[in-house]
C-alpha cells in the first residue's frame, strides 16, 4: 500500500475513533456474546465527491421492546457537511428493524473529513438512548467515492451474504485500486465478537468514470443475539489517494435454538477499572445498593434496583456516567474483598455499618459506610475529602500488613467483641486479578493469617493493642472461609496456594484484645488430575448439613470437593474438570457451585447433596470410589455430568461472583467480569421434571401457600379455589426435590374447620419422605393437581 500524503493521514485519523482497532481476516465467528443494549443504531462512513449529494441510512433495531425516540443529527469536523432532515422522531417495534433516510452534501471546496453524530432520546422521559457517529470524507485529488449500499446489510443469525459497497471513479482513465478491509464490532460490550467472512479481492479494476461493486463475503454469527452487528472498514487505495467507507452487518433475528437457556446475560453496568475483587459484591439490602470491590477503582456502589438487569451503559442524563453507579468509596490502594458489620457501635454510642477491606498491600482499612450514594451535587471533595488531603475521609483507619491482603472475615466472639481474619498473601502477582502468576510470587513475603481485634482498633485512639493473632502458613494464603461464625465454634478454611487446603479450629480469649488461637485440623493436598493445583478461593457447600463440605477453585486442577468433618481432618473426595482454570466460587442454598473461569467465563455446577457425597470412600465401589474425578461433560450419579450450564464471551474476565437474594429456581448471579459487573440468569438448569403444566383456558388459576415457609418441623399445606370447585377426592399434591425425584406424596383432606371458605382444601406435611425420613435442609418444591390443573410452589426447608 502507498503511504498516503499528510493531509490524508490526518482525514484518517478519524477511523480508529468511529470503528476501534482493525482486526484483520480470517474473522472468527463469535460464541456467547453479550445481548445488545435496548437500541442498536447504526451510522455508514462513505467518501463522496466535493459538490455531491448522496443518500444514507441510518439503520435501528429496538431490542426486546418497543423504543419511541427522537432522533437528532450534528454534523461537525473539516467541512460544513449538509444533513437533510437534521432531527425527526421515530417509533420502532420490539425485535425490528427501521431505517431512516439521510441526504448529505458535501461542499464544492471541501477537504478532509466531516464528522456526523446522531443522538437518541426517549420520547417519553426524555433521556439519552443511545448515540451514533460516523464521518463522511471528502473524494479530492482523483481518489474515488466509495460507500457501504446497503448502509448495513440485516438478516437473521446464521444467514450468508455479503456487505458491500459500491466504488465510483473520479478520474478519465481506467486504474487498478488496492482494496484492504479489517471487521470490528461496535459494541463495547462485545469487542471481540466477529462475524466469520472473506476477504474481498486485494486488486480491482476501476474502469474510468464508472460504478463497481466490492464485496465481502459475511455470515452473522449463529449464537448472535438479534440487535448485535459488525463494522467492516473498506479502503481504497488509488494513485489519488486513499477512499475510506464502513458498512455493517446485522442480526435481525437470532436463532431460538442457539440461544443460552441458563447463564443468560441480562444485565451489564459498565466499569472504569477490572473489578478484580476476591469474593464478588457485597449487598447493604436496606438501602438498596451493592458495593463491589473494584481494585484500583476503590469501592464501586451499585443500584440494587431492577435496572442492574439491563445491557448497558445506562446513562438516561447523558453525563458519561452509568446511572447504576451511584457512589464510590476512593481507596488509595486496591479494593480486594470487603466484609461489613452491621450495626457495629462505636466508643461513642454511635451505630453505623463497618466495612472491612482487605485493601492489597495497604492491609487492613476500616470503612465508614454510613454514607456510600455520592450527592447529586457539588464535588467529592466537598462531602469525603473535607480536609483535602486527598484520602476519603470514609477511611477510618488503615492497619498495615507485609504482604497483600486478598480477603477478609468477621466474626463475633463470645464475650462480643468484633474479630477480623485476614489472607494476608504472598507479594509479586495481584491474587484477585484472573493473570494472577503464582511463578511471579515472592514467598514468605505476607503474613498468613492476620487476627485483628476491630472492637479494639475502631476503639483506640493512641497506642491500644488491636493485634489478636498471626497463623504462619507454608504456601500463600489468597482465601479463607468460616464456618459456624459467631456460634462458639468457629472454623476456618484456608485456600493456601500451591500447598492446597487447611482447615483450622478456632478459640477466642475473653481479653482485649480478643486473642485468637489457631487448632489445626488437617491439610489437603489437591488433585494433579486436570493438571497443576493451586487453591485460589473456598467456599462452603451449603446444601449439606453443617456444611461439611468445601468446594475449592484449584487453577487448573478445576473445582474440586474437599470433606472436613466438625473436629475431624479434612479429605479430598472429587475433582472436576472445568474449561479454563478455577478462580473463583459462589454457592447458593440451592445446592449450585458459579465457578470464575477468567477468560473461560463462569460456570454452572449443580453439586451433589450429602447422601451422595457421604458416600464417596477410598474403599467404596465406583462411581463413589475416591477420589472421583470427573472430566467435562462426564455423566456422574443421576446420569447427569455436574456442570449444567456455561457462559462465555470473547472478552471475559470472569474473577469473582455472587448470587443475589432474587426470586427463581436459582438466584440470579452477580459477576465481577473485568471492567464490568455482568448479570447472568441461571434459569431452571438444574430442574428436572417439576414444572407447572399449563392451566386450561379460562379456568381459574390454584393457589397453593405453605406455612411456615421455611419449614423447620412440618407446615401446613393450602390449597385454594376461587371458583370454589374443589373436590378432594380429585386433588393430588407431591413433593419433589431439587433433581425432579419425587420424595413425598400428600393426601389433600376437606377444609371442615373452615365451612364459609369455599374451595379451601389443606393437609399437613410433617417434611418426611414416603419412607418416614426427615428430609435434609435444601430447596424443594410442591406440585399440587386438581383436575387439569396445576399449581406449584417452592419450599425451603431449614434443618
Amino acid at each position: 500500500m502507498r503511504a498516503p500524503s499528510p493531509q490524508l493521514a490526518l482525514t484518517l485519523a478519524l477511523i480508529p475513533l468511529l470503528a476501534g482497532a482493525i482486526h484483520a481476516p480470517p474473522a472468527r465467528a463469535g460464541t456467547g456474546w453479550i445481548p445488545p443494549r435496548p437500541v442498536t443504531v447504526l451510522l455508514p462512513t462513505a467518501t463522496f465527491a466535493p459538490g455531491s449529494t448522496h443518500s444514507i441510512e441510518m439503520t435501528l433495531r429496538a431490542n426486546g421492546a418497543p423504543a419511541s425516540l427522537i432522533w437528532a443529527a450534528t454534523p461537525g469536523g473539516a467541512f460544513a457537511l449538509g444533513v437533510s432532515p437534521l432531527n425527526g422522531s421515530i417509533v420502532v417495534p420490539p425485535d425490528s428493524v427501521r431505517r431512516v433516510s439521510l441526504s448529505v452534501t458535501v461542499p464544492a471546496l471541501a477537504f478532509g473529513g466531516a464528522s456526523l453524530s446522531v443522538e437518541l432520546t426517549d420520547q417519553v422521559g426524555g433521556g439519552h438512548v443511545a448515540k451514533a457517529i460516523s464521518a463522511i470524507f471528502a473524494a479530492t485529488g482523483g481518489r474515488p467515492e466509495v460507500w457501504p449500499s446497503p448502509s448495513a446489510w440485516s438478516a437473521p443469525s446464521n444467514t450468508a451474504g455479503t456487505i458491500s459497497f459500491q466504488v465510483h471513479s473520479m478520474v478519465a482513465s481506467a486504474e487498478s485500486v488496492q482494496v484492504t478491509n479489517g471487521r470490528t464490532n461496535p459494541d463495547p460490550n462485545n469487542t471481540d465478537g466477529i462475524f466469520p467472512g472473506t476477504e474481498p479481492p486485494a486488486d480491482v479494476n476501476l474502469p474510468a468514470g464508472a460504478t463497481i461493486t466490492v464485496s465481502a463475503p459475511t455470515t452473522i454469527a449463529g449464537s448472535a443475539y438479534g440487535g448485535n452487528a459488525n463494522a467492516l472498514q473498506c479502503s481504497l487505495t488509488s494513485l489519488g489517494g486513499i477512499s475510506n467507507a464502513i458498512g455493517h452487518a446485522l442480526s435481525s433475528a437470532a436463532l431460538p435454538e442457539s440461544l443460552p437457556a441458563a447463564l443468560v446475560p441480562v444485565g451489564l453496568t459498565p466499569l472504569g477499572e477490572p473489578a478484580a475483587g476476591r469474593d464478588g459484591p457485597v449487598e447493604l439490602a436496606a438501602r438498596g445498593v451493592w458495593l463491589l470491590p473494584a481494585g484500583l477503582d476503590g469501592v464501586r456502589v451499585l443500584s440494587a434496583g431492577t435496572t442492574l438487569a439491563r445491557i448497558g451503559e445506562v446513562d438516561t442524563d447523558g453525563n458519561g456516567t452509568d446511572d447504576r453507579l451511584v457512589g464510590q468509596v476512593r481507596i488509595p490502594s486496591y479494593a480486594a474483598a470487603l466484609a461489613v458489620v452491621p450495626g457495629f457501635v462505636g466508643p461513642a454510642g454511635d451505630t453505623l455499618d463497618l466495612g472491612l477491606l482487605a485493601a492489597g498491600r495497604s492491609g487492613l482499612m476500616l470503612l465508614d459506610l454510613r454514607t456510600v450514594i455520592d450527592p447529586p451535587f457539588g464535588t467529592w471533595e466537598d462531602f469525603f475529602d473535607q480536609d483535602m488531603n486527598g484520602i476519603d475521609d470514609r477511611i477510618l483507619r488503615t492497619i498495615p500488613l507485609p504482604g497483600f491482603a486478598t480477603d477478609v472475615a468477621w466474626f463475633r466472639a463470645a464475650s462480643g467483641r468484633i474479630v477480623a481474619l485476614i489472607a494476608d498473601a504472598d507479594t509479586g502477582s495481584v491474587p484477585t486479578a484472573s493473570d494472577y502468576n503464582p511463578a511471579s510470587v515472592l514467598a514468605g513475603t505476607g503474613s498468613g493469617i492476620v487476627a485483628i481485634d476491630v472492637t479494639a482498633a475502631f476503639d483506640s485512639l493512641g497506642g491500644v493493642p488491636y493485634a489478636a493473632g498471626t497463623l504462619p502458613t507454608p504456601g500463600s494464603a489468597l482465601d479463607l472461609e468460616l464456618r459456624r461464625a459467631g456460634a462458639g465454634s468457629t472454623d476456618l478454611a484456608l485456600a493456601d496456594g500451591a500447598q492446597g487446603v487447611s482447615v483450622y479450629h478456632l478459640t477466642v480469649g475473653s481479653g482485649a484484645p480478643a486473642v485468637v488461637t489457631f487448632a489445626p485440623l488437617g491439610s489437603v493436598a489437591l488433585s494433579s488430575a486436570w493438571g497443576t493445583p493451586y487453591a485460589r478461593d473456598v467456599a462452603w457447600i451449603s446444601n449439606t448439613r453443617d456444611s461439611i463440605y468445601l468446594a475449592v477453585a484449584a487453577s487448573a486442577g478445576g473445582m474440586q470437593i474437599v470433606r472436613a468433618p466438625l473436629g475431624g481432618a479434612p479429605a479430598l473426595v472429587l475433582a472436576q474438570q472445568t474449561v479454563a482454570p478455577a478462580i473463583g466460587l459462589a454457592g447458593t442454598w440451592t445446592g449450585n457451585m458459579a465457578v470464575a473461569q477468567g477468560t473461560g467465563g463462569v460456570a454452572l455446577m449443580r453439586v451433589p447433596g450429602a447422601a451422595e457425597l457421604d458416600r464417596i470412600a477410598p474403599t467404596a465401589s465406583p462411581p463413589y470410589t475416591a477420589t472421583v474425578t470427573l472430566s467435562r461433560g462426564q455423566l456422574w450419579t443421576e446420569g447427569r455430568a455436574l456442570e449444567v450450564a456455561w457462559h462465555r464471551a470473547p472478552s471475559s474476565s470472569a474473577t469473582s461472583l455472587r448470587f443475589l437474594g432474587t426470586v427463581g429456581p436459582i438466584p440470579d448471579l452477580l459477576v465481577s467480569d473485568g471492567t464490568r459487573a455482568l448479570l447472568l440468569r441461571p434459569g431452571q438448569a438444574t430442574i428436572v421434571a417439576v414444572g407447572e403444566e399449563p392451566t386450561p383456558p379460562r379456568a381459574p388459576r390454584l393457589t397453593v401457600s405453605v406455612m411456615p415457609n421455611p419449614v423447620v418441623e412440618r407446615a401446613e399445606i393450602r390449597v385454594f379455589d376461587p371458583s370454589g370447585g374443589l373436590s378432594v377426592g380429585g386433588i393430588e399434591a407431591r413433593v419433589f426435590d431439587i433433581q425432579g425425584r419425587l420424595v413425598r406424596s400428600l393426601l389433600v383432606v376437606s377444609s371442615s374447620s373452615e365451612p364459609s371458605t369455599a374451595g379451601l382444601v389443606r393437609c399437613i406435611w410433617d417434611g418426611r419422605d414416603d419412607r418416614g425420613r426427615r428430609l435434609g435442609s435444601g430447596r424443594y418444591w410442591l406440585r399440587v393437581r386438581a383436575g387439569g390443573r396445576t399449581a406449584a410452589r417452592p419450599v425451603l426447608i431449614l434443618r
